[in-house]
């Protein structure tokens, strides 16, 4: 797989380029500076979104840069608690120029996501 460059198309595209609806080789999203933070959670639930919140919003402010990328990687349980938890946050990026992504999802994250109509959004990589 290459990680640099899409194989039908001449020009290089740079890492963190989102391929979604490429025409003529214009790049819809281009996230060149994103800051990643991995989620220290098993769940986001209504028993911890509060607690998920308080972190994130603590991570978002003093962190840089035009995205913001959570790697999802220890979740294995994703509730509409959650959900709306990152549509908030989106909500709260989309403010201030900022990207909110995910990566490392879960199967069952991601059939979540999907199901609520994010996945396509969020979901980077």
């Amino acid at each position: 797989m290459q990680r640099c460059s899409y194989p039908d198309r001449a020009v290089a595209i740079p890492l963190g380029v989102r391929r979604g609806n490429l025409h003529a080789g214009t790049v819809r999203l281009v996230e060149l500076e994103a800051v990643r933070f991995r989620v220290p959670f098993g769940a986001l639930d209504l028993a911890t979104v509060a607690e998920f919140l308080g972190w994130a919003r603590e991570r978002i402010r003093s962190g840089s840069g035009v995205g913001v990328v959570f790697d999802l990687s220890d979740v294995e349980f994703l509730m509409a608690a959650g959900v709306q938890a990152l549509v908030d946050l989106d909500s709260e990026l989309a403010r201030s120029g900022r990207a909110l992504s995910v990566v490392g999802a879960a199967p069952i994250v991601v059939r979540v996501l999907d199901i609520c109509g994010y996945s396509d959004r969020w979901i980077a990589g």
